[in-house]
């Protein structure tokens, strides 16, 4: 595991949530994702954000994991 200090934080925007069961599926989703570290799901924000090492992951790849799941997403920001 990374120290936090080296850790990433984004956020990602995301469709489709309804009900504290999706918010599940998108936290189990984006936790299956090696190198996160923490992650937190705002069901009413549609939104998560994670903490992860950039040296094993990135915001697309995220976002990616959380398509797949169901639930269409995106990085808060394109910039990755």
């Amino acid at each position: 595991m990374s120290a936090a200090s080296d850790l990433t934080e984004a956020g990602l925007l995301i469709e489709g949530m309804h009900c504290q069961k999706c918010a599940t599926k998108v936290d189990t989703a984006i936790r299956s994702v090696p190198g996160v570290h923490s992650c937190q799901v705002e069901l009413t924000r549609h939104e998560a954000v994670v903490k992860f090492d950039p040296k094993q992951t990135n915001p697309r790849r995220l976002a990616e994991a959380v398509s797949k799941s169901g639930y269409p997403a995106k990085p808060a920001t394109q910039s990755q």
